[in-house]
């Protein structure tokens, strides 16, 4: 043998060689899917997670396909480098061979790149079969319940001083929402530019006017998309002028160099001539984009991308999936109607969990609520008012549609009531202590605080707050008309909130006070306050014999060591897949003809319940229950009996809502929070749909041409 050629290696048996490797790479991909439906199963139990909220957790593929494309790889280059070098180092190459080794094995090099896809594919999911399976690069999930809350993107235009940092003018000037932005300092009495030819454009435009000293609105077509009367809105303000055929191809600065937008430069796409524009703030109104497009077409979407959900919940068109946020919400999209539909998703998810049998290992944390707060009653004389928009209530839901109008600028009133209902101003929140379900409060904070907080931003922007209670209603001509005993409130919309009153028991030890141990081991909320401490692995009691009361109960297994359910009948009026699953469950425990009679405190002193005096309603005998914790479930009471017959009400007298909408049965009159719902009953969904409320009323004064001019 020619010793020159010792090292030569035939380059068709690498390469034959390397087809054996893909070939062990396609065996090492099949093993590690298998792998990977094993090991995560037990990855799974291992981390007892039945819940997984897609946008909080990141997930990632599991390893084995990234050890199969490790594997593959390294054989692939250790065969190639070889044999390349086996090349090089012959006696017999020439520059040319050269460069025909260097082509194999970059067309090897090409050849291996589909191995690559599958590690760097985008995430997805597969809600085809359950547990739910969700994808990223480097882990799989498998879920019991999925809460797709992934949101949705404002469109945004890229030119000159259009981006962030240097040169740029974003959030300085140039924001994607107006309603957010709009009332902004820097945008006062200035020349303001919305960018788009949509409906939005049209109401942002004119939402704008109330703020800005003229209004732009570019589009660079010669017609607008938006409908006839959104145009015609927007087109009859005085402060609006048109650019047509127009297109933004710079934004500079203000001549004062304080860094924030000054001007535009605006190019005519039919003549190609550009012209100076001053404006101190751009929004663009060109639409959003919602999240999804990592779905896959596996839930129903409408046809702008959002995720479908059944009215009034959170539920999607695969069940065991729910949809939360600006992803499923192109109307409002606002942040506290997004953080409301979160938490509609969380309590509807575990409602779904309940059903489906694998509430084991799962539990949501909510916050146990506790406090007082009173005011004095206003000593004001008879007085007549007039107003855009006028609130009645005090908790989250009135407050936030106080914040949200009063920004628009419709200085609203409030009517927050005087112990109405025996509650003082701020609703059931004033009868809690801490609250630690509410967002932006990771320590929790004391129920009357938090509401002492609503109330600053309401007046902080505005809004005028009398401590009355509005007694009677006359929705049946505009102005609408709202009396309490010294005033009378001529308004052109009205927001109901006036919440709900859970219902009570009343017997030894039932109340607040010396004696009484209300929010000391007794409550009227089992999500609130049943996961406190001090109901941890001790013995609860639930009274109530419907829906309610099984649920709760089923939902305190999770944190006391048995839960009991009184009823003083004997036979319970829940559905029967509601009483088989609450029955069914060996932590609960059934005493039919029960009434409690007396609560007493705890042995050691401490102030807290320590039992029940339960008494047989047929037989008269009294025994005694060892207790730390008492829930009432009979069910609430909406305050709607001020509304006299004036709205259309439920069978169990909640105002009655347009799905998707707080629109009343009178137009001009919009309900919010738990006067409307009596499904979640929570702050902040009763907060998200304030929101709603104050945006509808305001579309609704649009319709009606009364924006000119401000209350009285």
């Amino acid at each position: 043998m020619n010793s020159d050629s010792v090292y030569k290696f035939d380059l068709g048996f690498i390469f034959r060689l390397a087809d054996l490797t893909f070939g062990l790479a396609d065996f090492l991909f099949a093993l590690g899917d298998f792998c990977c439906e094993v090991s995560i199963r037990f990855r799974a139990e291992l981390h007892g997670s039945s819940l997984f909220a897609l946008g909080v957790l990141h997930v990632h593929h599991f390893m084995p396909r990234c050890i199969a494309l490790s594997v593959t790889l390294h054989v692939i280059f250790i065969i190639t480098c070889f044999g390349l070098l086996s090349e090089l180092c012959t006696h017999e190459e020439d520059e040319k061979s050269v460069f025909q080794s260097l082509r194999k094995f970059i067309n090897l090099v090409v050849v291996s790149l589909p191995i690559y896809f599958p590690f760097f594919r985008e995430p997805f999911t597969d809600f085809s079969s359950k547990p739910f399976k969700l994808f990223t690069n480097t882990r799989t999930v498998l879920a019991d319940a999925v809460i797709v809350s992934t949101g949705a993107v404002a469109k945004r235009l890229s030119f000159a001083g259009s981006g962030e940092g240097a040169g740029g003018f974003w959030n300085r000037g140039i924001s994607a929402c107006a309603v957010c932005d709009g009332a902004a300092p820097i945008f006062r009495d200035k020349p303001l530019v919305v960018i788009g030819g949509g409906d939005s454009a049209m109401e942002e435009a004119n939402f704008l006017t109330k703020y800005g000293s003229k209004v732009y609105i570019i589009h660079r077509r010669d017609a607008f998309r938006a409908s006839k009367i959104m145009q015609k809105r927007a087109l009859s303000n005085a402060k609006i002028e048109v650019i047509l055929n127009g297109s933004v191809v710079e934004a500079y600065g203000d001549e004062n160099e304080e860094g924030v937008l000054g001007g535009l430069k605006v190019k005519n796409v039919v003549t190609g001539d550009v012209s100076d524009l001053k404006a101190s703030g751009l929004f663009f109104a060109i639409g959003h984009e919602p999240a999804t497009k990592f779905l896959d077409g596996q839930l129903e979407l409408d046809e702008d991308g959002y995720v479908v959900t059944k009215p009034g919940t959170t539920k999607t068109s695969v069940d065991g999936v729910f949809a939360a946020g600006d992803v499923q919400d192109k109307k409002y999209r606002q942040a506290i109607t997004a953080a409301g539909s979160g938490c509609m998703a969380a309590l509807d998810a575990e409602h779904y969990l309940q059903e489906i049998g694998s509430q084991k290992g799962f539990g949501l944390r909510f916050g146990f609520l506790l406090g007082s707060a009173l005011s004095t009653p206003s000593s004001a004389v008879m007085e007549t008012h007039k107003t855009k928009v006028c609130i009645v209530g005090s908790g989250p839901a009135a407050h936030t549609a106080a914040i949200y109008a009063a920004r628009a600028e419709l200085t609203p009133l409030l009517f927050e009531g005087w112990m109405a209902n025996d509650i003082a101003p701020g609703g059931q929140l004033t009868t809690t202590t801490d609250v630690e379900n509410f967002p932006g409060f990771p320590d929790g904070i004391l129920g009357v605080d938090l509401v002492a907080k609503f109330r600053k931003q309401s007046e902080r922007f505005g809004t005028k707050i009398f401590t009355e209670t509005v007694n009677k209603v006359d929705f049946s001509s505009k102005p609408f008309k709202l009396f309490t005993n010294t005033r009378t409130v001529l308004a052109d919309a009205v927001i109901v909130s006036t919440g709900a009153v859970a219902k009570r028991l009343s017997f030894a030890g039932s109340g607040e006070g010396a004696g009484g141990f209300w929010n000391r081991g007794i409550s009227a909320c089992a999500v609130c306050d049943g996961a406190a401490p001090i109901f941890r692995d001790k013995p609860l009691v639930v009274i109530g014999g419907g829906d309610s009361a099984m649920e709760e109960a089923n939902f305190l297994t999770k944190y006391g060591s048995k839960v009991y359910i009184i009823h003083r009948r004997d036979t319970f009026r829940a559905s029967k897949i509601m009483q088989k699953r609450a029955l069914s469950n060996p932590k609960i425990e059934v005493i039919l003809n029960g009434s409690v009679a007396e609560a007493y405190g705890d042995e050691n002193g401490k102030g807290v319940l320590g039992g029940l005096k339960v008494k047989n309603v047929v037989t008269g005998d009294v025994s005694d229950l060892k207790a730390s914790g008492l829930f009432f479930a009979i069910g609430h009471e909406p305050a709607t009996k001020f509304l006299d017959g004036q709205l259309e009400l439920d069978e169990d007298g909640y105002v009655v809502t347009k799905p998707g909408t707080t629109k009343t049965s009178v137009a001009g009159v919009f309900a919010a929070g738990d006067v409307q719902d009596k499904k979640y009953r929570q702050a902040i969904t009763a907060a998200g749909t304030g929101c709603m409320a104050a945006l509808d009323a305001e579309h609704y004064l649009q319709e009606i041409g009364s924006q000119k001019g401000k209350s009285d």
